[in-house]
């Protein structure tokens, strides 16, 4: 994956200890060690992996959660691909989801195995998914859940945050949610598959983000989110999935 500014944005310093990205609208970042070389650096020609080792060079103590940071906020950006370019894709899915999968498959139009779709009605089993990422599949979860579907974090191993990223950041602002999470996805709730709106609206989402490599974020959609709402996902300190890259 290969980082680039925002299209039109430049980059200022805006005052003491910060960054300013694009004016339109604002977007103001702190000039930590690294963050200037990086946002120099984001030509699209760079990789995220040299970019994070540019940062490092020049004084942060991890390029990659500086890169993930800049990422998540909308500093940088993932370089578009030509429109022919989406990744092949392989869709696991549960019964109830498969209505779903078989619109994505049809939607994109490209069977491969670059990206593991992963769709599960609930919560899914975090060691499956924990699994994907220790034989290195860069792979993303579609959940559909109490009316809404939450997608992603999209994952590749060693280099963007993950599912246990995300729940880690959760349990910050819900401390019972990491021991909730070693119970999620050992059952499935009641009830039937997604509605058609719902279902359609998820691949859109879903294409949207494996096209674009979206990484370090989760969007959720349902009634009152049909543009879809944002939530950043930073790497987690403590998380192992960061071994993955040593």
């Amino acid at each position: 994956m290969h980082p680039v500014l925002p299209p039109g944005a430049t980059v200022v310093r805006c005052g003491p200890g910060h960054l300013q990205i694009g004016t339109t609208p604002p977007l103001r970042v702190p000039d930590l060690p690294g963050t200037a070389q990086v946002l120099r650096h984001a030509d699209g020609a760079t990789s995220a992996r040299s970019l994070a080792e540019i940062a490092e060079r020049d004084g942060a103590p991890s390029g990659r959660q500086l890169i993930s940071t800049l990422l998540s906020r909308g500093a940088l950006v993932p370089a578009a691909p030509a429109e022919s370019s989406l990744p092949g894709i392989t869709v696991v899915h549960e019964p109830l989801t498969a209505r779903f999968a078989a619109t994505l498959e049809t939607a994109a139009a490209s069977p491969g195995d670059d990206v593991t779709i992963v769709a599960s009605l609930g919560e899914p089993y975090r060691p499956a998914i924990r699994d994907l990422g220790e034989r290195g599949l860069s792979h993303l979860p579609v959940i559909f859940i109490q009316g809404c579907a939450r997608i992603g974090p999209l994952t590749h191993p060693g280099s963007s945050p993950c599912l246990d990223c995300y729940d880690a950041g959760r349990s910050r602002t819900d401390p019972a949610w990491r021991a909730v999470a070693v119970h999620l996805g050992s059952g499935r709730p009641p009830g039937g598959p997604p509605s058609l709106a719902l279902m359609l609206s998820a691949v859109g989402h879903t294409l949207e983000l494996v096209r674009l490599g979206q990484i370090g974020r989760v969007v959720t959609v349902g009634p009152g989110r049909e543009t879809g709402v944002t939530e950043p996902v930073g790497w987690d300190a403590a998380c192992p999935c960061q071994l993955l890259a040593a």
